[in-house]
This record gives structure tokens, sequence and C-alpha cells, in this order.
């Protein structure tokens, strides 16, 4: 008996989420710690959400929109930066302390 060929199945298209590039410097002469927080968390995966920069630093962050049907208006993210001296390294100690200099930006549509 003869094998039966296999049909070949039609291409299956993928949804992809755009996927956002913010580009964001340190404009003072000092190392500042940062963060980025979202009101909505488990909805976006920001790369990198935290860090330290150096005096005139630049940094590139990704922000994805995991599942573009549980997108909101209201979806917010903050930054919250803090300069931080050479010698200090624990990024949580750092910003736990005030005045934290904030950036409110919404989610574009």
């Amino acid at each position: 008996l003869k094998q039966p060929t296999p049909i070949p199945s039609p291409p299956r298209l993928t949804t992809v989420n755009p996927l956002i590039v913010n580009s964001f410097r340190n404009i003072s002469n000092e190392r500042i710690a940062w963060r980025i927080l979202c009101n909505a968390p488990t909805r976006y995966v920001v790369t990198p959400n935290k860090g330290f920069l150096f005096r005139q630093e630049k940094i590139e962050v990704q922000v994805l929109l995991l599942n573009s049907s549980k997108y909101h208006r209201r979806h917010a993210f903050v930054v919250q930066a803090k300069t931080a001296k050479i010698d200090e390294s624990n990024r949580k100690v750092i910003i736990t302390r005030f005045p934290i200099f904030l950036v409110r930006a919404r989610v574009p549509t």
C-alpha cells in the first residue's frame, strides 16, 4: 500500500504586540538610581526596569504590552529617580529615602 501524502496545514498568523522603546538620559552631573513602576504590572514587561545611571549616561528601556486585549487607557508608568553616591550600591535603600523625582507617562494609544 502506498502512504497518503500529508496535506500541508495553512500558515498560522501570530499577533505580536508593539514594542515601545523609550530613551532616558541622566542630564545631571550626579549618579542616579532609578526605577519604573506601572499601575498594571502584570500587563507589561519593562526591560530594564531599574538601575543606576552615571552622569550624562543614556539608556533605552523597552515596554511590551503582553496582551493587547487587556489594554486600558488609564494604564500609566512612573519613573522614580534619586541621586546616589558612588559608594551606594543598594538601590532599594536609596529609592526609599526622599525626595524622589517623579515623571509620569501615559501609555500611547
